[in-house]
């Protein structure tokens, strides 16, 4: 797993390439004009992340990032909150990003993980446990449960 020195890149190119590493794409793609669900799926990521986890940032601050306006970064943060809540795969790869980039997780405690090589690969979500639910779990750091 690579672990960004955030001492030598600024927060925006460690989102870039943390999504690059996750999504398994070129970090030019991700920033590129494509509309692959899968690039755009991780641009939106993108947003996210920094408009949760880069302290100060503001709709237009992650626009000019990602060369996109305002609106299209705040569209894309609702999507991929309101996706969050439903889909474990992409609380996984959020978790992953987040782990690249060594800030609190996302992931709600009622995930266990599994750890090779001290990387998060594959995640089991207890039998008592619905996707639904996790954002009820006491403690969790997730932007949507504070």
């Amino acid at each position: 797993m690579m672990v960004l020195d955030a001492a030598t890149k600024p927060f925006e190119r460690q989102v870039r390439d943390a999504l690059a590493e996750v999504y398994g794409m070129r970090a030019q793609v991700i920033m590129g004009r494509s509309r692959v669900a899968a690039v755009v799926e991780a641009r939106k990521l993108g947003y996210y992340v920094l408009r949760n986890w880069g302290t100060g940032w503001s709709w237009h601050r992650i626009g000019h990032v990602f060369m996109r306006d305002h609106n299209t970064v705040l569209n894309g943060c609702r999507a991929i909150a309101a996706q969050l809540r439903h889909d474990p795969a992409l609380l996984r790869r959020l978790d992953r990003v987040l782990l690249i980039l060594q800030v609190p997780s996302s992931v709600c405690p009622g995930f266990t993980a599994a750890f090779v090589d001290g990387r998060a690969v594959d995640y089991a979500l207890p039998s008592d446990r619905s996707p639904a639910d996790l954002c009820a779990t006491p403690g969790c750091l997730s932007p949507r449960c504070m």
